[in-house]
């Protein structure tokens, strides 16, 4: 007879244990949870006498209850042993310690704290000696490993002084003391054990003979070709279409393995459900029996639970209270599109808070639902809570409870079977919660939620079902089993065997010293191929599957299986290729230098003329900083940034030019005059136009210092001005206009515009920071085209200038005729200079320029985006990360 056809668990090799009264110890829960029944039934189809009892249990736990022995006969310290999440609090503590005593900060403490819990336990795992000098020479080469080992200090002390121990500390004590003289002969199995950790092994020889004992032997069969499919939506559809017909036609066992059990079961759980039709009234008669259950956390009716506590905060966020007013286990469901609460919800939605006070949803219901229940709700919360600061544990679960009494929670009448055991948890819950006392002895109601909530995320909920042909395992817990079919779904090389992870606190030469489960990619590989071995050698149908594409990124086969197969449906350009296959195929090198092109009808105005000198640096620049907006983030700033002060001196200068409207008035101040002018000016401008929160970022000390340098440029800028040849007026400042090119339409603003003793204009920028020459307002793409834009959105402009105020270093750069500047040449000779024909007339100028900044405007309006960056325009560019302008064309890389 084939035991395989009647059971789930391969009982061959451990049946003669167990009749001796044996102990058989295996790697996971699974053939541990077995009731007793499940054992006579397995007994009574294997012909054999009836067991005692199932002595079958998981290697750690049997060992932690040998601990819990040895503590009872006084050979082990008495210590309690901590859960996952308190010992992941009492890390958490220790950290946020030592940053408040060291000044040492952290982004996410939470997330050092799991680390730093994941690193000791593997520390202690592999027996890595953290006392020798030689270990600790190499923890301290790293400040990260370094802090560590602080951290680890302190964790372990409190662990001592609270009379503490973790699930890795047990097993420590249990390998540092033997077994009772009474029982020195006691023998155990082990089942499929072949990759226990170091300090396990230790464990397991103080306190027993261990031997191995394995599956019934099998022919070796080398391992079938991975089945390929596109995606892993369509391989898990074929999986559970396959799993579906074997059910129907009563073909014995079937048992679907997850290399990703946590991304993979809900779409294979919706996959399954619709091919049984159990996605709506009929959704408990699914016939599949999953090996690992969900956090509570994740189910509706305790979802429903920390929506209602969390009102007890001052405001929750949108998704709680939509889920409020929707959840059937609270008495506020909507139930018709005329309900009062949609109203409200709309009126808390219009308010554009990501956060909505209480108060707000008190008023909105007292106003448009006055006889809703959260009313009286969050009347009654205020009430508990007034006065109420820092609590117990115990306290605050007797509070929530009192506020769940106040909802009616689980507000629905009749629940199913699954609800009615996840609701029969509630009191387990709270058992675990106040257990949390001993590491958070007194919490606010913020915390406190936050620990239920990370009970609830701890907390497994797997439902009692009955006994199906259909399993959905993982790897681990399929082990030791047997089917009568079996499919391998997932099977990339990112997840079997993996990719090796290296532990964020522990050197990495540990590591691989120490050959760590995760950082050593030999031993994952080895241990793929003796758990697939095992598995096709306890199936009689055995197949697996991969898929090649996740969000549109190529994956790989797992590297275990020999080769690829392909079903007759998938198109061939889904089809992995080999390297020498893919080395054949041409590259397909594609140019898209162009975007999506401005609709004239939604507006034509696009910005200034930054627009045009970035389209003329590199067209792409201006496509991502002024179509898609995309920019890095503005570095922190000491003092004040560039920006600012260029916009304190453009505002002094401006003011001055407000008292000051010709040469004949400046010529008429004396120095005195000019002096209390520019300090009249700055304590006006540095009094009023600095917020305070500039203020308070800068400091009083560096503004007046500020103040004194801008006084010297400013005084001498004005010693500059009155020495220049000719008469001139100011006529404008800081000038809005509008320049229309390519179709385009440019928002200007002049800094200054000057009428010369000709009647003609001369437009002027101020530049407080470094400026080129002449020679960036020529050419097809002109370097700095805001001047030549200037000058032609303005009739009888005779010049062009910019006004240098950098201190030691003032003047003009300027390009025109008859501009009454100091040292001028006429226009002829400035455009020889230039490498221009110096017969060009001024007009013929305009008009070039006219036509350079029309293209720019035309190829930005057309969405043109190459990247064509002019020399040295990338050497200040934050968007080299974006159009990676440092890699190698594509048609130069290695195939």
């Amino acid at each position: 007879m084939d035991a395989r056809q009647h059971t789930f668990v391969d009982i061959d090799p451990i049946l003669s244990t167990l009749e001796k009264g044996g102990i058989v110890l295996t790697p996971t829960r699974r053939l541990a949870r077995l009731t007793i029944s499940e054992w006579a039934a397995i007994v009574h189809n294997n012909g054999v006498k009836a067991l005692p009892r199932p002595a079958v249990y998981p290697v750690e736990a049997w060992l932690t209850e040998r601990w819990r022995g040895l503590v009872e006969t006084g050979r082990c310290a008495p210590r309690r042993l901590l859960t996952a999440l308190e010992e992941r609090l009492l890390w958490q503590e220790v950290i946020e310690r030592d940053m408040a005593a060291t000044g040492f900060s952290l982004l996410q403490p939470t997330a050092a704290a799991s680390e730093a819990m994941r690193c000791r336990d593997v520390l202690l795992r592999h027996e890595v000696p953290v006392d020798d000098f030689s270990v600790r020479r190499l923890f301290g080469w790293d400040s990260d490993c370094q802090r560590f080992l602080t951290w680890l200090e302190h964790f372990d002390t409190a662990l001592i002084q609270s009379h503490l121990a973790t699930q890795a500390d047990c097993l420590r004590a249990c390998a540092d003391v033997g077994s009772s003289e009474s029982n020195p002969g006691e023998t155990v199995d082990l089942f499929h054990c072949y990759d226990l950790q170091p300090l396990v092994i230790a464990a397991l020889d103080r306190q027993v003979q261990a031997r191995s004992i394995s599956p019934t032997e099998q022919p070796e069969t080398a391992l079938p070709p991975l089945t390929t499919f596109p995606t892993r939506q369509a391989e898990l559809a074929e999986v559970a279409r396959w799993a579906a017909d074997r059910h129907r036609a009563g073909k014995g066992t079937t048992v679907i393995v997850l290399a990703d059990m946590a991304s993979d079961r809900a779409l294979l759980e919706y996959a399954l459900r619709a091919e049984f039709d159990c996605l709506d009234a009929r959704y408990n008669e699914l016939p599949v029996n999953f090996s690992l259950g969900m956090p509570l956390s994740a189910t509706p009716m305790y979802r429903s639970l920390l929506c209602a506590l969390r009102l007890m905060l001052t405001s929750v966020d949108r998704s709680d209270l939509l889920f409020l007013f929707t959840s059937p286990f609270l008495p506020l469901a909507c139930r018709s599109e005329e309900s009062p609460q949609l109203l409200v919800i709309q009126q808390l939605f219009a308010l554009g808070k990501p956060n909505l006070e209480c108060t707000d949803i008190r008023h909105y219901l007292a106003k448009h639902d006055p006889t809703s229940p959260l009313i009286s709700i969050i009347d009654r919360q205020r009430e508990e809570l007034r006065g109420r600061v820092q609590l117990g544990l115990g306290e605050w679960h007797s509070l929530f409870r009192r506020m769940l009494e106040h909802w009616g929670w689980p507000a629905r009448d009749g629940l199913d079977s699954l609800e009615f055991q996840q609701f029969d948890r509630l009191d387990n819950v709270f058992d675990d919660f106040e257990s949390l006392a001993s590491v958070r002895p007194e919490v606010a109601l913020s915390e406190a939620l936050n620990l239920l909530e990370s009970v609830l995320n701890d907390t497994v909920f797997q439902p009692k079902t009955e006994a199906t042909a259909i399993q959905v395992l993982g790897p681990r817990e399929a082990t030791g089993l047997t089917f009568d079919a079996f499919w391998f779904c997932g099977a990339r090389s990112t997840a079997v065997p993996g990719v090796p992870r290296l532990l964020g606190f522990i050197p990495a030469a540990l590591q691989n010293q120490y050959h760590f489960p995760t950082a050593d990619y030999a031993s994952m590989l080895q241990k793929s191929e003796v758990t697939l071995q095992g598995f096709r050698a306890a199936s009689i149908e055995f197949y697996a599957s991969w898929y090649q594409f996740e969000d549109g990124v190529e994956q790989y086969p797992s590297p275990v299986f020999p080769s690829c197969s392909t079903p007759q449906d998938i198109p061939d350009y889904w089809l992995l290729r080999t390297s020498a296959q893919r080395a054949e195929i041409p590259i397909d090198i594609l140019e898209d230098d162009y975007g999506i092109p401005i609709d004239a009808e939604d507006g034509t105005s696009v910005g200034g003329s930054a627009i045009l000198r970035e389209q003329a640096e590199c067209p792409f620049k201006a496509w991502v900083r002024r179509r898609i907006a995309v920019s890095a983030p503005e570095p922190e700033q000491l003092g004040l940034s560039p920006i600012e002060r260029g916009n304190l001196l453009h505002a002094v200068l401006y003011e001055v030019w407000g008292r000051i409207i010709n040469r004949d008035q400046l010529l008429a101040l004396s120095m005195d005059g000019l002096e209390n002018l520019v300090r009249g000016v700055l304590d006006q401008i540095f009094g009023e136009h600095i917020h305070q929160d500039v203020r308070r970022r800068v400091g009083a000390a560096c503004l007046e210092l500020e103040a004194l340098c801008t006084y010297r440029v400013v005084l001498d800028w004005l010693l500059l001005e009155r020495s220049r040849n000719g008469d001139f007026q100011v006529v404008s400042r800081e000038d809005s206009r509008r320049l229309d090119l390519g179709g385009l339409t440019f928002s200007l603003r002049v800094d200054r515009i000057d009428r010369l003793a000709s009647g003609e204009m001369l437009m002027i920028d101020y530049k407080s920071g470094g400026v080129g020459s002449a020679s960036y307002w020529f050419g097809e793409r002109p370097s700095d085209p805001q001047l030549p834009a200037y000058a032609l959105s303005q009739d009888r402009v005779q010049g062009i200038a910019w006004a240098r105020l950098k201190a030691g270093d003032l003047k003009f750069i300027a390009l025109g005729g008859e501009l009454g500047l100091n040292a001028e040449k006429p226009l002829s000779k400035q455009l020889a200079a230039l490498g221009l024909p110096p017969e060009t007339t001024w007009s013929q100028v305009l008009e070039g320029w006219r036509d350079a900044l029309t293209n720019l405007a035309a190829e930005f309006g057309e969405g043109y985006a190459a990247v064509d960056p002019q020399p040295r325009a990338c050497d200040f560019c934050d968007l080299q990360g974006v159009c990676r302008i440092r890699q190698p064309p594509l048609s130069e890389m290695p195939s």
